[in-house]
């Protein structure tokens, strides 16, 4: 029950973003008529800019790294093959979680977290934006997620994981702007989900 209305709110906002880049476009489209030279010149240089970045940023050797995070990524996204947690904490603050039986109170506060910062990007059994989060807490430490949503940043540049799910998603994860209160919130929501699909 609580999926699903999460699910239809994460609905509403898609159609709501949707259309707020429909009406952008159709203003570009109108500027791009009046300017079409301007424009052109603009793509050009973007573009090759974007080449010459590309070329520059991936040193010999960022393929293999890069087909190498993949696997652990493949690996570790896969509850059901992965039954054993891992014990990478991530880099950030948090080196320790004690956990003890699930906190009803402090998970339906992370559940209107999970809705408000992360269902942009998130579902709990579908990719999205970002990976699906169903099974996160049995594949990974409750350190490592709350890192990654405190960390994401610094996680991403230095992390085998998280550079790996970089690699396979191809969009950094959007920094949530959360205490560390607010991550535990969320940690238990995502605990209390995967209790229920492990029953």
């Amino acid at each position: 029950m609580l999926t699903e209305d999460l699910d239809e709110q994460g609905t509403d906002i898609i159609l709501t973003m949707k259309l707020i880049w429909v009406t952008r476009l159709s203003s570009i489209v109108f500027w791009r008529k009046k300017h079409m030279k301007q424009l052109s010149y603009l793509v050009f240089i973007f573009l090759t800019g974007s080449a010459l970045c590309a070329t520059s940023a991936n040193p010999a050797g960022s393929a293999q790294e890069a087909n190498q995070n993949k696997a652990k990524v493949q690996d570790s996204v896969k509850a059901k093959e992965r039954p054993a947690q891992s014990k990478d904490l991530g880099i950030g603050p948090i080196k320790e979680v004690k956990l003890g039986p699930i906190d009803k109170k402090l998970a339906e506060k992370g559940r209107d977290l999970f809705a408000e910062k992360c269902m942009s990007c998130h579902r709990l059994n579908s990719r999205l934006v970002g990976p699906p989060l169903e099974g996160v807490t049995d594949r990974m430490s409750p350190e490592f997620i709350m890192n990654f949503m405190l960390n994401s940043t610094v996680m991403e540049a230095k992390d085998p994981v998280a550079k790996a799910l970089l690699d396979e998603y191809h969009v950094p994860m959007i920094v949530p702007g959360i205490s560390q209160n607010q991550a535990r919130a969320i940690l238990e929501y995502l605990r209390s989900v995967d209790a229920k699909t492990q029953k």
